[in-house]
């Protein structure tokens, strides 16, 4: 099989299987960037999650580090409560889906009738703990669901910052669906988000009920903090009855938003 490293990483079984020869060893932070860090590359998401980090152990002193849209996905779909993150040093592009040559208009066109790689909504994990973008530019996240679409479907006690949003795009289709935006669709009862330095730019939501640049429904008792952050160009849309839109939070039933 080409490519296999048969050296260090796979040895072969009866039958001539290949069996990985010991279980991988996510590296520190400083060993990884020792070795050369991440590899620069523009190519888009394949729509899995990553089997582990680039490396860190998620400690404030060093953070699972992540470098491709893969573990991007990782940790949104399987967070680990009380975490750090962060994107690797180097990384400063992650594309969900090509967007070569496109124009905004053709893209929100292409997501508007279901053409692209999907990013999964209506994710039941919630995402408690702090991941710093790093100035990354995330371009073309197409989310489609049926209650939560966005980049973190919910929140509780966490911290997201230093990232951009561009050319994407967020859209329920229940009539009762709770949450559409880009950053966070829910933030859950009696918790704390707090956002800071963030840019969405040319991207669309298309919600029922509540539709937001940032948060799309703040439950009771939570707290959100948005911090020197813009919502730039792009729309935002509630289709619902009652209907909620706002660049930044759209409902807040009890919550405070700073």
């Amino acid at each position: 099989i080409p490519n296999f490293d048969w050296v260090y990483t796979w040895r072969t079984v009866d039958g001539g299987y290949p069996v990985p020869t010991r279980e991988y060893v996510v590296p520190s932070g400083e060993d990884y960037y020792k070795n050369g860090g991440p590899k620069y590359t523009t190519d888009t998401w394949d729509g899995t999650a990553a089997g582990h980090f680039a490396a860190g152990d998620g400690s404030v002193e060093d953070p699972y580090l992540i470098a491709n849209c893969e573990e991007f996905y990782r940790m949104v779909t399987i967070p680990e409560a009380d975490k750090h993150y962060k994107i690797a040093n180097g990384v400063t592009d992650l594309y969900f889906n090509d967007i070569s040559g496109k124009s905004y208009s053709t893209l929100m066109s292409y997501f508007s009738w279901g053409i692209g790689t999907k990013y999964v909504g209506d994710n039941t994990a919630v995402f408690e703990g702090c991941f710093d973008g790093n100035g990354v530019t995330m371009h073309g996240v197409y989310v489609s669901a049926t209650n939560n679409a966005a980049l973190f479907s919910k929140l509780g006690n966490a911290t997201l910052k230093n990232f951009t949003v561009r050319y994407s795009y967020f859209k329920t289709s229940s009539s009762s669906a709770l949450g559409a935006a880009v950053i966070a669709a829910e933030v859950k009862e009696n918790s704390i988000a707090q956002i800071k330095n963030i840019a969405v730019i040319d991207s669309n939501v298309d919600g029922k009920t509540s539709a937001a640049g940032f948060v799309g429904y703040a439950k009771s008792n939570s707290k959100v903090y948005i911090e020197n952050c813009i919502v730039s160009s792009g729309k935002i849309v509630s289709n619902g009855q009652p209907a909620y839109q706002e660049a930044f939070v759209a409902n807040g039933t009890d919550a405070l938003i700073n």
